[in-house]
């Protein structure tokens, strides 16, 4: 397996015989991986179908892979399996999603969180952070070097929640720049108007 991993890493032609010719017990992950993709290059659609069938299931159930999948059975004519995984992948938020949205000309679906809720009452939270209460008035003063060193010390002290709360104040601040660092330290990803804002979006548009 080393050996027909080491052609697909340098791109060798003989590399997806080798790795097809392999014993499945043989195969890991990466050799599945590399396969997939070649044959995905080259639109070699059976060849896909097989592979993806094989995968073990953790992988197969990727929606990577779920999309790759409907589109080998639509080449090979399997229709309405096809259109049966599509469908399911349309309903989740996430790139292959959209593109099985795409697919079947449906809209989006985006789950958008919203890290603020439960409101969260300024005063309150920043009367016993003082790094914190410290690096919004530097950063209302344009200071901002100074700001952001308060910042970073006040979330050194701060649990996953708390930190999210901070991303949210920061935003309200429009600090965007600072709330965008601060959200990608929690699990919170799907709040896209803090991760994403838009404070040009009318200049934009106009």
């Amino acid at each position: 397996m080393r050996i027909a991993l080491s052609a697909a890493y340098q791109h060798k032609p003989e590399a997806e015989a080798l790795l097809s010719n392999l014993d499945p017990e043989a195969m890991n992950d990466q050799a599945y991986l590399w396969l997939a993709r070649m044959q995905l290059r080259a639109r070699d659609w059976a060849g896909l179908l097989d592979t993806i069938n094989r995968m073990p299931t953790h992988l197969q159930q990727e929606n990577e892979w779920q999309y790759w999948l409907s589109r080998s059975m639509e080449a090979e004519g399997q229709l309405s399996g096809s259109l049966s995984l599509l469908e399911q992948l349309s309903d989740r938020s996430s790139y292959y999603g959209f593109l099985a949205a795409d697919k079947l000309k449906r809209e989006y679906r985006i789950e958008q969180e919203d890290a603020a809720s439960p409101a969260i009452d300024e005063d309150t939270f920043l009367s016993d952070k003082p790094h914190m209460l410290r690096a919004r008035e530097l950063y209302y003063l344009d200071r901002l070097v100074d700001a952001k060193r308060e910042w970073f010390q006040a979330l050194r002290q701060l649990d996953s929640d708390q930190i999210k709360q901070a991303a949210t104040l920061a935003s309200r601040w429009q600090w965007h720049d600072s709330a965008i660092r601060t959200v990608a330290k929690t699990e919170h990803r799907s709040d896209y108007s803090l991760r994403f804002p838009m404070p040009y979006k009318q200049q934009v548009l106009e």
